[in-house]
């Protein structure tokens, strides 16, 4: 019987066998940022229709950044459930 190093065997790089592994907080840090730019972005346009600035920008980053952290939390504890399962 042959005892592998974790990752060995599965035809993968050491650079792609990192990249995986990095993912999932990529995909955390895209939650957070791309709810608040959105939002943001949203606020921005409504006040050039609305003719409010900055309200609207300031009101929909502030939502953006809000539900961007309720994103990132939620994942964030799915994520740590996961690993923490698996071990």
């Amino acid at each position: 019987m042959v005892h592998r190093k974790q990752g060995e065997g599965d035809g993968l790089s050491r650079t792609a066998r990192g990249f995986r592994s990095v993912g999932p907080w990529v995909d955390l840090t895209w939650r957070f940022l791309g709810a608040g730019v959105v939002w943001g972005v949203a606020g921005y346009f409504a006040d050039r229709w609305l003719g409010t600035a900055p309200w609207m920008l300031v009101a929909g980053a502030s939502v953006g950044i809000v539900v961007g952290f309720i994103a990132f939390w939620r994942s964030y504890q799915a994520m740590a459930r996961k690993d923490g399962a698996g071990r």
